[in-house]
């Protein structure tokens, strides 16, 4: 009862901010976002912290999200995090400032818990939030959790619900913002191939996982 009251009221203040922020925000596909059951939300990363307000926000999507544990050092975000019931993920790009790759055992194992109870958890596999004019090369986080929770807690009927941003400035007040949701993903044949060759499926899923962001991203030759 307290999570879903702390849900709707993350939920409520990602409007509030990004109502201010933009003009107008437009969401395309919403009927394509898988509303129930355990699924995995993934987005393209162009806009820093701007970018997770659009999954609580718009697509109303009650998840836990994911953050590099660095974040979790700055006292007001810490606070926000927790309310949010964020996960850190440890990057080892991030060890020089005290992130720790092997709490990601304890971080996925959350993940996987939370897939078992039915609920979403968002991600955004690029990584890092960039500038760039085209989705940047995916990690493998999404994938592996997804697969792990079948594995160890399955089955499970975890689906992969991919969107995109676009945004008209990204750091022009009052701009305009786009959401183009895409179809979700069903992993099973990754599963079973994982029985097999888990590596093998890892990169199988990144690689469906990417194919589907860029069908509702921008994508320009550099």
């Amino acid at each position: 009862m307290i999570r879903e009251a702390l849900d709707r009221l993350v939920g409520f203040l990602c409007r509030l901010v990004l109502g201010v922020f933009f003009r107008r925000i437009e969401v395309v596909g919403r009927d394509r976002l898988p509303v129930s059951g355990p699924r995995i939300v993934v987005g393209n990363h162009v806009n820093g912290l701007i970018d997770p307000l659009f999954v609580f926000g718009p697509l109303r999507v009650r998840a836990r999200a994911l953050g590099k544990s660095t974040l979790w050092r700055i006292p007001v975000l810490r606070q926000l995090l927790g309310l949010a019931g964020a996960i850190p993920i440890h990057r080892r790009s991030d060890a020089g400032e005290g992130a720790d790759p092997a709490k990601n055992v304890e971080a996925f194992a959350l993940c996987h818990e939370a897939l078992a109870r039915g609920e979403a958890i968002s991600i955004f596999p690029e990584g890092i939030s960039h500038d760039q004019p085209s989705l940047q090369p995916l990690r493998t986080g999404a994938a592996r959790i997804a697969l792990g929770a079948e594995l160890e807690r399955g089955p499970l009927g975890v689906v992969i619900a991919p969107f995109g941003l676009v945004f008209e400035e990204r750091t022009t007040f009052r701009s305009r913002a786009l959401v183009v949701v895409g179809e979700p993903i069903d992993p099973a044949p990754e599963v079973e191939l994982a029985r097999a060759d888990l590596a093998g499926a890892v990169r199988a899923l990144t690689a469906r996982i990417s194919a589907a962001l860029e069908q509702v991203t921008l994508n320009y030759a550099t």
